[in-house]
């Protein structure tokens, strides 16, 4: 698959099945968010969490209808939860940038392996104050989990459309 076809096939994916991926597509997530640009090549100031067990991800699910008074599951059974931390040490004015940069090469590489995927913030942040889910999460007390990635067999990535939402481009010439 080359570069622009990864790009119109990748979508938010929120339907995933129960089977597990394997483990060898998780280290190549892994992999493509420890390639991705860090300001000032702080990479230390990051950490990656692979929650692959389901008790775990249903207790975090749990403690976010808790905290938040929904039924909504945030992370649509995905199998894995890749989620980024930011260490004390992190730039205030480039953390979400470097986060976005390593969650966008995560996405397009779950797509050139048949994987779905989504991003997850609204967990984080609803569950940021709540202390079980953060040692669920094995985030050091000086750190904080930022967001993360859910990634999963989706039955409708490959009957899904192609869709490209147009954003207005200025040229200045």
């Amino acid at each position: 698959m080359d570069f622009f076809e990864t790009l119109q096939k990748r979508y938010s994916s929120r339907q995933y099945t129960a089977r597990p991926v394997e483990s060898e597509k998780i280290e190549k997530l892994l992999e493509a968010a420890q390639r991705a640009p860090a300001g000032m090549h702080h990479y230390q100031d990051y950490g990656l969490t692979v929650i692959s067990d389901r008790k775990t991800l249903d207790t975090l699910c749990s403690e976010y209808q808790k905290v938040t008074d929904s039924v909504r599951d945030p992370l649509y059974k995905a199998p894995p939860l890749i989620v980024i931390s930011e260490g004390p040490g992190a730039r205030s004015d480039t953390f979400q940038y470097d986060a976005g940069c390593m969650l966008e090469n995560m996405h397009l590489t779950a797509v050139s392996l048949g994987l779905g995927s989504v991003f997850i913030r609204g967990m984080f942040r609803s569950l940021e104050s709540d202390s079980q889910a953060q040692k669920m999460l094995q985030v050091p007390a000086d750190w904080k989990a930022l967001c993360g990635l859910a990634a999963g067999y989706d039955t409708a990535m490959s009957h899904h459309p192609a869709f490209f939402s147009s954003t207005p481009v200025h040229s200045i010439n």
